[in-house]
């Protein structure tokens, strides 16, 4: 009588993050390229036939994150958990409506486990489940992330908090904050007021549309006209700017690059990494599992 035996193949992910096209969402691309099994008939004479394959289908989806519910430290954490070999974890977010969970079971067999991604929002609802290689799960994971992060892609400003100066130094292309300092101790109040508005609008349009524009200073000079400040917690510069010297005007510049600007709320995820995770994947696959 003929048996069948059956080899399957765990499913392999694909995955990108991304700046969404407005605002400060950060979409997760995924792809998962379906399992593949193997099966093959013996007979009991010894003789065996063609195998038969079977290949399920490629599934694309995306999830996103917000900044207002920052969650990449606990999406660090979830996949720190993976390399520890825990039995089961979990993370959920919320995406400022949707809502989004990550969930990994580990199977008998170190090196395979069980994803699952779930995603609820008015538009759409699913739960995807894989069975994936323990690494290759990790690996495209955490490299996605770090990946898109390193990039020039990467805007912080579409997504960190961030002060006044930091913001300052991200859209200039050709001068520190220094410089820029040493340009604006040179104005009277009415041009510095004007300099610093030009610097501000270019930082809310990055900051809400982007792309990942940046330009010379010479090219904030371009505004001649002062625009007042709607109330006096607004006001850029002291009303005594003009009677102060170069280093009252320097302090005063100094704490107004400190001061937080109108950003998002996320957490610097360019010096977000794992140790751990980094020492786990530099390891030779058998000593990651296994040891």
């Amino acid at each position: 009588m003929p048996r069948t035996l059956s080899y399957c193949r765990p499913d392999h992910i694909e995955a990108r993050f991304h700046h969404a096209d407005e605002f400060d969402f950060i979409d997760l691309d995924i792809r998962l390229v379906g399992d593949i099994t193997l099966a093959l008939e013996c007979e009991d004479q010894g003789e065996d036939v063609e195998p038969v394959r079977h290949e399920r289908e490629t599934i694309d989806f995306t999830v996103y994150m917000s900044s207002v519910f920052c969650t990449f430290r606990d999406f660090i954490r979830f996949l720190e958990a993976i390399t520890l070999e825990v039995k089961e974890c979990a993370f959920e977010w919320e995406a400022e409506g949707p809502d989004g969970r990550l969930r990994w079971k580990r199977r008998y067999v170190q090196d395979v486990g069980f994803l699952t991604i779930e995603w609820d929002s008015y538009k759409e609802k699913f739960s995807h489940r894989m069975m994936l290689n323990t690494r290759q799960a990790v690996k495209m994971l955490y490299s996605a992330f770090r990946m898109f992060v390193d990039s020039p892609e990467y805007d912080p400003l579409r997504y960190e908090r961030l002060s006044y100066g930091e913001s300052f130094a991200l859209i200039l292309s050709n001068a520190s904050l220094d410089d820029l300092a040493a340009t604006l101790v040179r104005m009277n109040a009415d041009a510095a007021k004007t300099f610093l508005q030009a610097l501000d609008e270019a930082i809310y349009d990055r900051h809400m549309k982007g792309p990942k524009p940046s330009w010379p200073i010479e090219y904030f000079h371009r505004a001649t006209e002062p625009v007042e400040p709607s109330n006096q917690y607004n006001a850029w510069i002291d009303p005594e700017w003009d009677n102060w010297d170069i280093e009252q005007r320097m302090n005063q510049l100094k704490e107004l690059f400190s001061w937080s600007v109108r950003s998002w709320h996320g957490e610097n995820l360019r010096e977000m990494r794992s140790k751990l995770i980094e020492d786990w994947l530099s390891l030779p696959e058998a000593v990651a599992v296994h040891d």
